[in-house]
């Protein structure tokens, strides 16, 4: 039974996600041609909506299939017209649905830094693309000592992102 549960959480999560991320794609690059910061504010809020939209019917299919088996305290005191910092190791797979499903609507929606390579993933790196999530590029210290000129890009890949992110609240990890 586990594994027939899973198969259909899998198939409606990729029928969901094929349905919600070309929407935030077009939005993204009609964001991305409109020169109004304005503008671009409230479709950045916009996309977030439409995010907001995919990751409720994910944590519902969850639920629904496997129940709401994660007891949390504290969530009456959190405010989603505020600003928060996550913070999570992620050392399994689950972490981003979990917070995602415990922080629904309690706190802005969730973004996350994330690898640069994870920009490739199909369909899912254009969502975070279009989504502003920051990617950043992690350089071991062999790397640096012999590029001493990319030391601290990642702090300012970080400073970039968080000046997207003063505009209306939202949520990093």
């Amino acid at each position: 039974m586990p594994f027939i549960k899973g198969t259909i959480i899998l198939i409606i999560v990729i029928i969901n996600t094929v349905f919600w991320v070309p929407i935030l794609v077009l939005f993204s690059l009609v964001k991305f041609l409109i020169p109004f910061k304005v503008v671009r504010k409230y479709l950045s809020q916009f996309l977030v909506w439409i995010a907001g939209n995919w990751v409720w019917l994910n944590t519902m299919i969850h639920r629904l299939l496997h129940g709401n088996k994660t007891v949390v305290q504290g969530l009456d005191q959190l405010d989603p017209n505020d600003w928060y910092l996550v913070i999570s190791n992620h050392r399994a797979a689950a972490d981003i649905p979990i917070l995602q499903n415990i922080f629904h609507n309690k706190i802005p929606f969730l973004k996350f830094f994330l690898k640069k390579e994870l920009i490739y993933v199909p369909l899912l790196g254009l969502a975070w693309w279009a989504l502003d999530f920051p990617f950043m590029r992690r350089f071991s210290a062999d790397y640096l000592t012999k590029n001493p000129h990319m030391k601290g890009k990642d702090l300012e890949v970080t400073r970039k992102a968080c000046e997207k992110f003063k505009d209306y609240p939202i949520s990093v990890s």
